[in-house]
């Protein structure tokens, strides 16, 4: 792993109150700030990928039971 001083940064703009939030759950979490937004955008994609998958499987049963009702 990489030292933060060799790692990508990006300065991000927060919405109003959303910094304190983020502190809030850092701190409930044992976390940075800077670790926690990294979790939850990691999280993000974790969870969008799960529900592309799980949109698959739906469209690919829906199309099943149509064939099966027009059998």
């Amino acid at each position: 792993m990489r030292n933060s001083r060799e790692q990508d940064k990006f300065v991000l703009r927060m919405p109003d109150g959303l910094r304190p939030e983020i502190s809030d759950a850092a701190s409930i979490n044992d976390r940075s700030m800077n670790s926690e937004i990294i979790f939850r955008l990691n999280r993000t994609i974790e969870l969008e990928t799960q529900l592309a998958d799980k949109d698959k499987i739906i469209r690919n049963l829906l199309n099943l039971i149509d064939k099966l009702e027009t059998a």
